[in-house]
């Protein structure tokens, strides 16, 4: 992470990964490439990723790949904000960031809002069927509620959640699995979201996923707590904003 961009070539030294190491010099992918050589060399399950924007490095710990993110995005950037697919949006940075610097994936995002913002304000419009411009870090755009839509099972009998037992002991960066029913008027209601949420320190609410119920109203799935969630005793609460005849509920 303290490599520096630069227009000048590293002074050669025979070799390659010598050349990107000890200059310390460039982008992205020379910093992935220089870890990588490294990790594999000491030993480390390491794999080199990239998409369009960015490039970084994961590691293995014989249970799963950890993202590192070495920072250093191209600054020249050149991306087309009418895809037909969504970006990629990666996950917490586990390694905190020194001051006054900014991760890879940061820089990539700030670029990617700016085409986005530059696409909406020019209006293009060549393509018709072209799909509309989304921010991808709306809350449609991740899958979240919209809080500012009415909800129209708001005026239903309230949803009654049932949770089955739960592991007491919960690690992060490891699924929890979640089950259990939900009924109203003493009916089940089918197909309706449930939201899993972590209630950290009885004041910040992080929602960790949803999963549905079935034609039974019987819900099941797992969902993973973020590696970033201090340790502690939380409360986990599911709830749903209801469908059909079935209004909003809450449990915990």
């Amino acid at each position: 992470r303290s490599f520096s961009p630069s227009d000048e070539p590293p002074e050669p030294q025979g070799d390659i990964y010598l050349d990107l190491s000890l200059s310390k010099k460039g982008v992205c992918r020379h910093r992935a490439f220089g870890f990588l050589v490294t990790a594999l060399n000491v030993g480390i399950p390491t794999r080199f990723v990239h998409n369009e924007a960015h490039a970084w490095v994961e590691v293995r710990d014989n249970q799963r790949w950890h993202r590192i993110d070495l920072g250093g995005a191209a600054l020249d950037l050149e991306q087309d904000p009418h895809l037909d697919r969504p970006p990629h949006v990666p996950p917490p940075d586990q390694f905190p960031w020194p001051t006054g610097r900014d991760s890879g994936a940061d820089l990539a995002h700030r670029d990617r809002r700016e085409s986005l913002r530059q696409a909406i304000e020019q209006g293009d419009t060549s393509d018709p069927n072209a799909p509309p411009v989304v921010d991808p870090t709306s809350p449609d755009a991740l899958g979240e509620p919209d809080p500012n839509v009415p909800n129209p099972a708001a005026d239903m009998p309230a949803t009654t959640l049932t949770l089955a037992d739960i592991d007491a002991d919960v690690f992060r960066g490891k699924p929890v699995s979640v089950t259990g029913t939900a009924r109203s008027d003493g009916q089940p209601c089918p197909h309706i979201r449930v939201d899993v949420i972590l209630l950290v320190d009885d004041a910040t609410e992080l929602r960790l996923g949803a999963v549905s119920t079935d034609e039974r109203g019987t819900f099941a799935g797992a969902v993973v707590v973020p590696p970033d969630v201090p340790i502690g005793d939380h409360e986990l609460v599911v709830a749903t904003p209801g469908g059909g005849k079935c209004g909003p509920g809450q449990a915990r």
